[in-house]
């Protein structure tokens, strides 16, 4: 599609859902190439619904490519949300968490990035995405530990590790972390876990092997929920 051509909404949803998708395959120059197409058309809508998905894209695309110029895109973005009536969570979710990594890349901006990621993760339990608002803390919960210089972090990252390649969901990953942190309530087998890991401390495999039986319990324990709940 050549800039400038008359578009109908049909075909804009269209070109917005493949852009989505295209920067979800790390694919974000694709993106771009499928918005540019819609440029001249958006401009001609400003403040509406549909210029501020198309900044919200423009915004996500950049920061796949590790782009500054992504956080412009994102702030009009927010700029024109908070103007429409309605609720439109998904998009500030979006906006704010692209915001966040985008920020994240300059330590001067990190506690910037913080709040944007901590926007994002409110907007998420307000409407239980669960897996989602696990992923934003995820990416809190390390911020945050760098910006208060703690020890912790380094065992964090081993986590991270240990789940790498494996399937286990952001929320269980989280589950994981907060009963080693002793964030929240711990059952027995985790206070176990707990003593054992200090024990270890930075011994990265046996560190390692201890966070992936912690996850491994996670895990058990859910089915195990889950199973008592049917």
């Amino acid at each position: 599609m050549a800039e400038g051509d008359v578009v109908s909404m049909e075909e804009i949803r269209h070109i917005f859902d493949t852009a989505r998708r295209e920067i979800n395959r790390q694919n974000p120059d694709l993106a771009l190439k499928y918005l540019r197409g819609l440029r001249q058309t958006i401009e001609t809508m400003p403040g509406t619904l549909v210029w501020a998905e198309f900044r919200v894209l423009l915004g996500e695309a950049y920061v796949a490519k590790q782009d500054a110029v992504a956080c412009e895109y994102l702030e009009e973005a927010l700029k024109a949300l908070e103007g429409l009536p309605g609720g439109h969570t998904d998009l500030q979710l979006r906006a704010h968490r692209g915001l966040g990594a985008s920020y994240e890349r300059f330590p001067e901006f990190r506690r910037k990035a913080l709040g944007h990621y901590e926007a994002a993760r409110d907007l998420g339990l307000n409407k239980r995405y669960r897996e989602e608002t696990a992923d934003i803390a995820m990416r809190i919960i390390p911020l945050d530990m760098t910006l208060r210089s703690d020890p912790l972090l380094s065992k964090f990252r081993i986590l991270k590790s240990a789940a790498n390649g494996t399937d286990y969901t952001r929320e269980e990953q989280l589950a994981a972390w907060y009963q080693y942190a002793g964030e929240i309530d711990a059952t027995n087998e985790g206070r176990v876990f707990a003593r054992e890991a200090d024990e270890i401390s930075d011994r990265n495999p046996a560190l390692e092997e201890y966070f992936r039986n912690l996850l491994r319990s996670v895990r058990e324990s859910n089915t195990d929920a889950s199973q008592q709940g049917e």
